[in-house]
């Protein structure tokens, strides 16, 4: 990994074409949750990375970035911080991963082809880890229980403006270091309003049990015009288990639609289910695994042009108890208040 991180930087220390090929950057986004359950620990459900606390101010995520764009290579070095991150990350045996957001060196091929090699953000999914890119403050079921950043390599194909085709060899799923035998690969497809992605890998993740993962994210988003904008997904993922011989899936499906009030103000409103009775994906221990409805509700507000105040409401409802709550116990339903302020350098 030092070795990598060595390259990379190299790679930003050579003489640039012009000054204006490095692009310096900083986001800081912090958040003050209450969570309805009002859970003892102040620590949120685990299977959302965000907000991972209750009545607490908190710094959700940090990152100083420094990007290289040319006609003939690309990358990017960020460095991160926050509570977001924690929760994110907390899969990595070495703790000091964390703090690398993505770190990648990219090189065209030819006139339509690119090669990235290093740790990069995930293809997968319909929302961005930085939260400032969604429509809602909060991110989808979907989103946060698949991998936000990967290790590897990865081609991309830039047929035209409109189409992209990515093949990604990976060391596994959300995952930096490799932590079996095998390797992954990942697949991506866009055009201006349809992407696919999927997953095929040997990951041991909820269970020692359980082995081959096939993941397949639809995602479909259009600007309907100048004020509505539609989000949809439907992802279906598939899981080997050894113990059986048998094959567990589960779904997951959500509905995003932003709407732009005026010059300064936004709202985002958004639908979504999950259902995972097997455990495979998200790991409960209740009868029915996890199945959970959740609507959301989100206010933004432009302070300035790199300034905004974010705020949302958002429901749960579980078909068992899951949510953490104060008296020790699990309730069924779930309710969140966040308030945050982003500013971007």
């Amino acid at each position: 990994m030092k070795k990598l991180l060595i390259g990379i930087s190299l790679l930003f220390l050579l003489p640039a074409e012009s000054s204006s090929s490095l692009i310096l950057g900083s986001f800081v986004d912090t958040n003050y949750a209450l969570d309805s359950n009002n859970p003892s620990s102040r620590e949120r459900a685990n299977f959302q990375t965000q907000p991972a606390k209750h009545n607490e101010f908190n710094l959700n995520l940090a990152f100083i970035e420094v990007s290289l764009k040319e006609p003939e290579r690309r990358g990017r070095l960020a460095l991160q911080y926050g509570s977001s991150v924690d929760r994110n990350y907390a899969a990595e045996s070495n703790k000091s991963l964390q703090t690398i957001q993505e770190a990648y060196a990219g090189v065209k091929l030819n006139e339509k082809l690119w090669l990235d090699a290093g740790i990069f953000f995930s293809h997968i999914g319909i929302e961005s880890f930085i939260s400032k890119k969604n429509i809602n403050y909060t991110r989808s079921l979907n989103a946060d229980n698949v991998p936000y950043y990967a290790s590897g390599v990865r081609f991309e194909y830039q047929k035209n403006d409109q189409e992209v085709f990515q093949l990604h060899i990976l060391n596994g799923w959300q995952t930096i270091q490799e932590n079996n035998t095998s390797k992954a690969i990942g697949m991506k497809y866009q055009n201006s309003s349809f992407t696919y992605n999927n997953f095929l890998g040997d990951e041991k993740v909820t269970t020692p049990k359980s082995r081959f993962r096939t993941y397949h994210n639809f995602v479909y988003q259009k600007k309907l015009n100048s004020i509505w904008t539609l989000q949809s997904s439907f992802d279906v993922g598939t899981q080997s288990q050894l113990e059986n011989n048998g094959i567990n899936s589960w779904y997951a499906t959500s509905l995003i639609i932003g709407q732009k009030l005026n010059a300064l103000s936004d709202m985002g409103y958004r639908i979504e289910y999950y259902l995972d009775r097997h455990q495979s994906n998200i790991l409960t221990d209740s009868s029915h695994g996890f199945q959970v409805v959740s609507a959301s509700v989100n206010y933004d507000r432009n302070l300035s042009k790199d300034t905004s105040w974010r705020s949302e409401v958002r429901g749960f409802y579980s078909k068992d108890g899951i949510f953490p709550e104060g008296r020790g116990s699990l309730n069924r339903w779930d309710g969140l208040l966040v308030t945050s302020l982003g500013i971007s350098f």
